[in-house]
């Protein structure tokens, strides 16, 4: 989900009124344009050149959102601490926060002789819990 600091919005100069609007902003992008063009394109919107840095790592886009220097397109699993601290919100388009994409996703793998190793069954259990929390707040976002 698009996600900025709570400075970044208030410094707007005029509200977002439809996801089009995140155009006029500094997207900020991993190391390609993809994220953001696959979000666009989601949303029926047609760009041929995106605004803003390529920060090449989806930690580093994160910290410069939160440092008020543009939007990030972010997962849960990212940014979960920093929308319940409130260094991060969802942003808004007349009000409500820009839809959510799932743009890829992660897979867990080892060798079947380490399957039912204890730490691994750990883990294994730990990522569980994770992906029930993401989504359930897929399913309830924060709201800024």
């Amino acid at each position: 989900m698009p996600v900025a600091s709570p400075a970044y919005l208030a410094a707007l100069d005029q509200p977002l009124m439809q996801p089009a609007d995140v155009l006029r902003l500094a997207l900020l992008h991993e190391e390609s344009y993809d994220y953001w063009e696959a979000w666009l394109a989601a949303q029926g919107i047609e760009a041929e050149m995106l605004p803003g840095p390529r920060l090449w790592h989806a930690h580093l886009t994160v910290e410069a959102a939160c440092r008020g220097q543009g939007v990030a397109l972010a997962n849960h699993f990212l940014f979960r601490d920093d929308m319940a601290t409130g260094r991060l919100v969802p942003v808004p388009v007349a009000g409500q926060p820009l839809p959510q994409l799932a743009l890829g996703t992660y897979v867990f793998s080892m060798r079947n002789d380490r399957w039912e190793n204890p730490a691994a069954a750990c883990f294994r259990q730990r990522l569980r819990k994770e992906v029930v929390m993401h989504r359930q707040a897929l399913n309830n976002p924060v709201r800024g």
